[in-house]
């Protein structure tokens, strides 16, 4: 019996938008190569992965601008400065981020930044980035993970 490998990648989304939690359940359903997370603050999703394992964490986080608790920018700071978790991509959305603010974004380390309510095109730009890069294979015959960076 031959091996197929599939593609797989784990997003984690922080913050407690019902809009976002709804396009990214129905890229999930869409596309079964994808799994997504969800947390409600910055806070608690920094304590949960400085205790993950490397083949736990996700390979692309999603924050809101105006994270609870912990703002977005000291969140991607808190992140780039554990060694674990510094190569992890980071997607920022926000209706309201002053342009000074989207510059200080990416100088913390955010990957991109989507102006606005997150909706259907940031989605499609998110896709595209899973389809390009950041994904696991899966040995389905052997069930193995294996990370392909």
């Amino acid at each position: 019996m031959a091996s197929v490998k599939r593609t797989f990648c784990r997003i984690l989304n922080i913050g407690p938008d019902a809009g976002v939690k709804r396009l990214l359940g129905a890229f999930a359903q869409s596309d079964r190569s994808v799994s997504i997370d969800y947390l409600e603050t910055g806070t608690i999703a920094l304590d949960l992965l400085t205790k993950l394992r490397k083949s736990e964490l996700p390979d692309i986080v999603i924050i809101p601008f105006r994270l609870p608790i912990l703002k977005g920018r000291d969140f991607i700071i808190e992140m780039r400065s554990q060694q674990e978790l510094e190569a992890i991509p980071i997607f920022v959305w926000g209706s309201e981020i002053p342009g000074n603010e989207i510059d200080q974004l990416y100088r913390a380390g955010a990957t991109c930044v989507f102006l606005g309510q997150f909706n259907s095109v940031h989605l499609n730009a998110l896709r595209q980035f899973v389809s390009d890069s950041h994904v696991y294979e899966e040995e389905t015959e052997t069930g193995s993970l294996i990370s392909c960076s």
